[in-house]
């Protein structure tokens, strides 16, 4: 049943009125809707953004193997980037997946189908699967959120190859509701120190100090993520990008969000990718496609926080004028997998994590204890990021 039905929400966007330190005005609009307004014209700069890009892949050029990396979920947002970076761009491009254990049978034969129609080198990265299990076991657990490993796991690994293999640019695909639904001092998205820098010319300097503010947020996640000193420090040594080492070589990768160059329409992305990879088939799944996981990762989220991730991408999309209010409370009002108990996923995840069910409704239970916790004593306050600003 879907307990937050007749909650109040934001009269503007969707946003519930338990998401954390939400405050309305007396219109009913809230503080993240006016937070929005102020500063999404500095991420609506598609043309700058573009052109310096371009100019960062001319400054590489020739130096390298690949003018850049891109990751390739099999889902549609990375599918359809790739084919633009190829064709459109011309760069010579590898492509780069991060085997989370969690991909669908279906993204992996999108990935084959995307390598093979463009014609591109592709690496899949994995860690040690035994520490990898026990990631999202503590993701899940203690943090009420397994995506986070996804995301962490993804910048780490791609990062870190990125700088070991010399390839200078790193170009990801996430929406524009991913990137900047919560522009908040206090967001554990792994990915916010680079946003900016696709807005200036190729800089070393800059992006190192993009590195060192990337790694300070990373070892953030790492200390919740690996309990253990003595194996997050190997995890560090093995896996994190060297702020110092990049500064000695006089090298360091860039990352770019694709999708700051161009204004993110998911009818066009899904259209894309059912005529050009899946052949003029349908999605069935057009959302979180590539994760075997999603539904229960989703659940679990929900129960923890209070609110679901699909809340925050939409009431994005609603402020951002993508989809209407009523389109948005719809999506959420069929969104089962965020109240009812996901079984076939719930039962995959707990086989994957080496746990059982009642542990992990248990950890749920913790880990919004924790939460709660945590808002109290931080006495959360939404604001601009800083990081942001080129």
């Amino acid at each position: 049943m879907n307990h937050t039905a007749d909650m109040k929400r934001c009269t503007r966007c969707v946003l519930p009125e338990n998401f954390r330190n939400i405050r309305f005005d007396r219109h009913g609009v809230c503080n993240y809707c006016h937070n929005h307004d102020k500063h999404i014209g500095f991420f609506r700069r598609y043309a700058l953004a573009e052109e310096m890009f371009l100019k960062q892949v001319q400054a590489n050029r020739g130096k390298y193997r690949y003018d850049c990396a891109a990751g390739l979920s099999g889902g549609k947002d990375s599918c359809y980037m790739l084919y633009q970076l190829v064709r459109k761009y011309k760069l010579n491009v590898l492509a780069i997946t991060t085997d989370n254990g969690w991909l669908e049978e279906r993204a992996r034969e999108n990935i084959k189908k995307v390598v093979s129609d463009l014609g591109i080198d592709h690496v899949m990265l994995q860690l040690d699967p035994s520490q990898q299990c026990r990631l999202y076991k503590t993701a899940a657990v203690q943090c009420g959120w397994p995506c986070i490993a996804c995301s962490f796991l993804g910048i780490v690994l791609v990062q870190r190859y990125c700088f070991d293999h010399k390839i200078p640019l790193c170009v990801h695909g996430r929406a524009r509701s991913q990137m900047l639904r919560e522009l908040s001092r206090f967001s554990h998205d792994s990915y916010l120190p680079y946003y900016g820098m696709i807005y200036r010319p190729y800089d070393f300097d800059a992006i190192l100090g993009s590195v060192r503010a990337g790694r300070k947020q990373l070892e953030m996640i790492i200390g919740r993520l690996i309990p253990d000193e003595r194996e997050r420090q190997e995890f560090i040594q093995r896996h994190v990008i060297d702020p110092a080492a990049c500064e000695r070589e006089r090298f360091a990768p860039q990352f770019v969000a694709y999708f700051l160059m161009e204004d993110y329409d998911r009818k066009k992305v899904l259209e894309f990718m059912e005529s050009t990879v899946l052949g003029n088939q349908k999605m069935t799944k057009p959302d979180h496609s590539d994760c075997r996981a999603s539904e229960a990762f989703m659940h679990i989220y929900k129960q923890a926080f209070g609110w679901s991730l699909l809340e925050l991408e939409i009431a994005f999309d609603v402020r951002d004028g993508k989809i209407s209010r009523e389109e948005a409370l719809e999506r959420i009002r069929n969104e089962k997998a965020a109240f009812e108990l996901p079984k076939e996923s719930f039962d995959l995840v707990c086989a994957r994590l080496d746990t059982n069910p009642r542990e992990l409704l248990d950890g749920m239970e913790i880990a919004r204890k924790n939460i709660e916790d945590y808002r109290r004593a931080k006495k959360i306050r939404n604001f601009f990021i800083p990081t942001f600003r080129v």
